[in-house]
């Protein structure tokens, strides 16, 4: 037992209380409903607040509706479908979902993921998809994929596969697919059983994204919980907003004055996220989702 533990039971058996830590980050629940408000009241980043899932999407162009490019929202609204028909079959419906979308979406490339052109790139020499930066972001390309990569191996390890290996990657192994299974099933469980336990730790981590006075919400870390709530027809997220990317500040954005993109280019990035427009490399998935409702 190391020290703090020991101070914390003596001050429990001695006053009934514990020491726990406190986050730093602001909440603003109940305070603001738009997060443009936030960063006034907050005055940094990240804060906490409320978004409603209709201004919502998974990572970069995906919203929670009923045609979807997201595959993990996909995956949770068959589990959804086939619930009261046990664990077996549930887990053949994820398993389903995700070998479709395995099968289809083939990226091995940044400019697939980024819907550009080798003409309209500065990536053109890259070895994996997310050797790149979108064009609001401030690392370098090293750091992004080095984050990535990283975060992607963790979430792995925790699972059995000891490889930095992502459902978006050209290729994925059956192992991968069925550790997502896994996952996405036990997360669903948990949450119908027990409700979405959360704090200021585990919040969905998202940027906002603004443009002619409207503003919409990309998911950065959280993505199986924000597709499985808005799955389940949950109205609003509790999240973490790290971010707020202003089209009009296009000049501003790093990328830009460090030559990896042009404004037209950095623009065709942003709209793209903005109005949910997956690239080409989608077309193939986006007919197959049409088909499971049939």
């Amino acid at each position: 037992m190391n020290i703090k533990h020991k101070i914390n039971d003596f001050l429990t058996k001695t006053t009934g209380y514990r020491l726990t830590k406190t986050s730093a980050i602001p909440d603003l629940r109940g305070k603001v409903t738009d997060p443009r408000e936030g960063i006034y009241h907050a005055k940094t980043f990240p804060f906490i607040m409320d978004l409603p899932f209709d201004k919502g999407g998974d990572w970069l162009y995906s919203t929670y509706t009923e045609n979807s490019s997201a595959v993990y929202y996909q995956a949770a609204k068959a589990a959804l479908r086939a619930w009261g028909q046990g664990e077996k079959a549930v887990k053949k419906e994820i398993e389903r979902l995700l070998t479709d979308f395995a099968s289809l979406v083939n990226i091995d490339h940044p400019n697939q993921l980024l819907g550009l052109t080798r003409e309209e790139s500065k990536f053109n020499d890259a070895k994996k998809v997310y050797e790149m930066v979108l064009p609001w972001d401030n690392r370098s390309v090293e750091e992004v994929s080095k984050v990535i990569s990283s975060s992607i191996l963790e979430e792995n390890k925790r699972y059995g596969l000891n490889v930095s290996s992502s459902l978006f990657d050209h290729g994925v192994s059956v192992h991968k697919i069925h550790l997502e299974v896994e996952r996405i099933y036990m997360l669903m469980r948990s949450i119908k059983d027990k409700g979405f336990i959360y704090d200021s730790s585990n919040l969905v981590s998202v940027r906002v994204l603004v443009s002619g006075g409207e503003y919409v919400w990309r998911t950065r870390g959280g993505m199986h919980r924000a597709a499985i709530l808005a799955a389940m027809d949950w109205k609003r997220l509790p999240v973490t907003v790290s971010q707020i990317i202003n089209r009009d500040d296009v000049m501003h954005w790093p990328t830009l004055n460090k030559g990896l993109y042009s404004k037209d280019v950095a623009l065709k990035v942003f709209d793209r996220v903005f109005f949910a427009k997956p690239p080409a490399v989608y077309g193939d998935w986006l007919k197959k989702i049409k088909s499971y409702e049939e």
